[in-house]
């Protein structure tokens, strides 16, 4: 049997405390200029099992345009060389850098020669590709990458960031706000880092994962640079937004001449961002593929690329001729080392 008193005395005691509740709810929304409805109505993120405190709270006001601090600009830039482009071509050019001093190998590269905010890579496994350039962040990053583009205007870009700085009351929970929307609204997956507990060392909020093509960043910076302690100065609220973009292979070409505008909207939800934060105004112009060749595809173009370089190599030292080269591959074909592969091609290419 149902207890009649209790239902009672909720009906009119905890009723009419809830009712007083909204009442007072919707005064407070209504002197903050917000409507209770979208308040009730906007989803809650849940806090993440790898962050160790709540996330900034999601209100029930439209995010505001924060104002940026100044145009976007390139962050980083890190691209490949035609092989016409000799190692001394590019550092005569880095010449007014000042002197290099010799870098840790990376990326498979045998050489890295250093000149602070510009790194060329050489030699080794990777370096038959061509000469690698990496210009990293900073205030002189934008300057580089556009004196380095005149002079070298064709490249393959394998990686290009684009900054955009914010500052004034509030930055973080608005350029934050901004992000968790495009998040929600074109489901790409947000990760958090950071001091969301008591927001005093600083929070970032990723959204892409780190294989796709395109992955943004928004961080405090001005807590990062005191933190390093490269600016103990630095404005708290100092925000910064990033977008790091991998142009797939056939995009990289068109991507050498490409504005710092164009880059951060290259693909929609980067550009609806750009259009949230109210900072970036260029066409759409796509970094990214939908059909991919076949993996063995790109094997077989990769070997014909190994090949084609050892012959010239040979040719170069003097080791063998081309007389030679054809020996060997026709001994292969009676060994059938060439299974699978049509007799009038090999006739067309070797005999």
């Amino acid at each position: 049997m149902v207890n009649t008193s209790y239902s009672h005395v909720v009906s009119n005691q905890d009723i009419s405390e809830a009712s007083a509740a909204k009442r007072t709810q919707a005064e407070h929304m209504q002197d903050r200029g917000s409507s209770p409805v979208l308040a009730d109505a906007t989803p809650q993120v849940s806090t993440p099992y790898y962050n160790m405190g709540a996330q900034t709270p999601i209100t029930g006001q439209t995010p505001r345009k924060p104002s940026p601090l100044s145009s976007a600009r390139f962050d980083w830039y890190q691209a490949t060389l035609p092989g016409t482009v000799e190692l001394y071509q590019v550092l005569r050019w880095a010449s007014f850098l000042g002197a290099p001093t010799p870098g840790k190998p990376m990326h498979g590269y045998e050489k890295t020669y250093d000149f602070g905010q510009f790194k060329v890579l050489c030699g080794g496994q990777s370096g038959q590709y061509g000469v690698h350039v990496i210009i990293h962040g900073g205030d002189a990053c934008q300057g580089i990458v556009e004196s380095f583009r005149a002079e070298f205007p064709v490249h393959r870009p394998s990686r290009i960031d684009v900054c955009l700085d914010f500052q004034g009351p509030g930055s973080w929970d608005d350029v934050y706000q901004l992000g968790v929307l495009t998040s929600g609204r074109f489901g790409v997956r947000p990760t958090h880092y950071g001091d969301y507990l008591n927001a005093e060392h600083g929070r970032t909020l990723y959204i892409g994962s780190g294989k796709s093509t395109h992955k943004v960043r928004l961080y405090e910076k001005g807590h990062e640079q005191r933190e390093k302690n490269v600016n103990p100065e630095a404005p708290l609220d100092w925000v910064r937004v990033e977008f790091q973009v991998r142009p797939s292979a056939p995009t990289r070409l068109s991507a050498a001449s490409m504005t710092p505008e164009q880059v951060a909207r290259s693909t929609k939800w980067t550009s609806f961002l750009c259009d949230a934060l109210g900072a970036v105004s260029a066409p759409i112009v796509s970094l990214t593929t939908k059909k991919r060749k076949p993996d063995c595809v790109d094997s077989f173009e990769h070997m014909c690329g190994q090949f084609c370089n050892t012959v010239h190599k040979l040719n170069t030292e003097g080791c063998m001729t081309e007389d030679d080269v054809v020996q060997i591959v026709r001994d292969m074909y009676r060994k059938g080392k060439f299974k699978g592969l049509p007799e009038h091609v090999l006739r067309n290419w070797f005999f």
